[in-house]
């Protein structure tokens, strides 16, 4: 709790110096800093990706990457609270503010500073370090901050974070199918055997340096000592570690097979003690609820509540963009986001539905998965796969 501890009082003393500042320079500033830190914000959410595709240096890691969106935030925010206390000394001459003017513009400088320390920690916290993860989630001025953000804003950190990160794959070469289902059960969270499950999901990471970029994602035991991920997770990597549930110690991993059109990759780990999950072959029917299981922005394990909305046949390319490719998939109502790529799609009874790969480019609430119906003659063959093999080509964008 020591990191959690420092991280509410770096946050405490930044509210308290800014509310400070506030009482000297009243409401009109206030209100004018309020306006330009979320305008130098919205700026920095727009110049950070840009300034990543500027500067290969800043393009490394996903951390770098993050790290980089913040800092432009943080810069947008000072440079519009700058540009708003010249205006407001323009407009008034600088002089000094009574004091209900003075306690209004405490809150309202208060309230700017708040904004932007609630966005830097909501944007790092999922794809930090677990320790510093961990500290962030138990800090209880981001609890207290996350709890009063209005809804409005609560996607935002994501959001921008998404700009940031590997994207998945694109899934149809033409429109998306519409297939309306209603909202998936949250208490299949709570299944003994969805729980239980944890325990052969792991978390991949692959460093592609030929590639100037390391990747995340998620992967499950197939067969003894072999785990299945997508093949765009792995692709063009050199070193590939998995780690289970994500807290376990890293194990080094091998790529033994890799298909770009099916998009999948079987890994072979020495050392892995996890046992495979069990499959369930038959297709599932619509409305059948699922947990979507993996590392979302290579962050925290998580399980994502979902329902399947039906089985459609993909028309589209394969992981480097090649045209003509057919996949029978999962149309899924539920949240999939990078990180997820590889992860489970669970049944309520614990058993592998099928093997997240993607989202959907024009519904938040729709991700896709390979059916395990359409890739079991892949899977049926993970145990016999014991050859090293190539890790294909860099993903390109």
């Amino acid at each position: 709790m020591q990191l959690a501890t420092a991280i509410d009082l770096l946050v405490l003393l930044a509210i308290v110096a800014r509310i400070v500042a506030g009482f000297r320079s009243g409401l009109m500033a206030g209100i004018l800093g309020l306006v330009g830190v979320i305008g130098g914000a919205a700026a920095g959410i727009w110049a950070g990706p840009r300034l990543v595709e500027l500067v290969p240096a800043l393009d490394a890691t996903r951390l770098i990457r993050t790290i980089t969106l913040i800092a432009t935030v943080v810069l947008g925010s000072t440079i519009g609270d700058l540009i708003a206390g010249a205006i407001k000394d323009w407009i008034d001459g600088g002089r000094k503010p009574g004091v209900i003017d003075a306690l209004l513009g405490g809150v309202t400088s208060g309230i700017a500073v708040a904004f932007v320390c609630w966005f830097s920690m909501a944007a790092v916290q999922p794809i930090a370090p677990a320790g510093l993860s961990t500290a962030i989630t138990q800090s209880r001025s981001y609890q207290l901050l996350d709890e009063v953000m209005p809804d409005q804003l609560n996607q935002l950190p994501g959001q921008a974070v998404d700009l940031l990160v590997t994207e998945l794959p694109r899934v149809f070469g033409g429109d998306e199918p519409t297939l309306p289902i209603p909202e998936p059960d949250n208490n299949a969270l709570a299944s003994p055997e969805v729980v239980a499950a944890a325990g052969s999901i792991v978390q991949v990471l692959s460093d592609a340096p030929s590639c100037r970029t390391d990747s995340s994602g998620s992967g499950w035991v197939v067969a003894e000592q072999r785990v299945v991920t997508n093949a765009h997770v792995v692709a063009g990597a050199t070193t590939v570690m998995i780690s289970v549930g994500g807290t376990e110690p890293a194990l080094n991993a091998e790529v033994v097979a890799f298909d770009e059109d099916l998009d999948l990759a079987i890994l072979a780990v020495p050392d892995l003690r996890a046992p495979p999950l069990e499959r369930l072959v038959e297709n599932q029917e619509p409305g059948t609820d699922t947990v979507a299981a993996g590392f979302p922005y290579g962050g925290p394990y998580q399980l994502s509540v979902s329902r399947i909305r039906g089985t459609v046949i993909e028309s589209g390319s394969d992981i480097y963009g090649g045209p003509g490719i057919k996949r029978e998939v999962y149309a899924i109502r539920g949240t999939v986001r990078p990180g997820n790529s590889g992860g489970p799609l669970l049944t309520t009874d614990g058993r592998v539905a099928g093997t997240v790969f993607a989202m959907s480019t024009v519904d938040a609430q729709t991700g896709y998965v390979l059916t395990d119906a359409a890739t079991s003659a892949y899977l049926d063959q993970a145990a016999s796969f014991d050859v090293p093999v190539a890790s294909g080509a860099c993903m390109v964008g």
